[in-house]
């Protein structure tokens, strides 16, 4: 079964900016990672399976504070390879050693803090990459 945009459950607008826990994306919803300026990445879901989103794509996606444009890196990690990921940072940590930056672009040190991937609302138009090219980021999804 297919989810579109509209059966994706409606965030609580407090919630809006946190993500949500890796355990509540379910399978059918493929998972990205997005890279922002300065190398940062984080870990997404799009809940729009028509939208075919690849390497490369600039999209917006749900923020700390609103959205935001980044690249997708990643179009092809699964659930299990996170969780797997996960798992060898939290052994690794145990050991001492505090490993690479994880999808969700947390340093290894944070064994305990789980990754809550957040939205990709859709592929970035052209007017969102002009306003990032200009400095007006208030713009950017408009």
């Amino acid at each position: 079964m297919q989810r579109r945009t509209s059966d994706a459950p409606t965030p609580n607008l407090n919630d809006l900016g946190k993500g949500v826990p890796l355990s509540s994306v379910p399978a059918s919803w493929p998972l990205y990672i997005v890279e922002f300026k300065a190398g940062r990445t984080d870990l997404f879901y799009l809940t729009d399976l028509t939208l075919d989103i690849r390497v490369g794509d600039l999209v917006i996606v749900e923020a700390d504070r609103g959205k935001d444009l980044g690249t997708v890196v990643n179009d092809t990690i699964t659930l299990k390879e996170v969780e797997a990921f996960e798992r060898e940072k939290r052994e690794r940590v145990a050991y001492g050693d505090g490993g690479p930056l994880s999808p969700g672009g947390q340093q290894g040190g944070g064994g305990s803090k789980e990754i809550n991937p957040k939205m990709i609302y859709g592929k970035a138009q052209p007017h969102d990459t002009q306003c990032v090219r200009f400095c007006v980021a208030p713009c950017v999804g408009s």
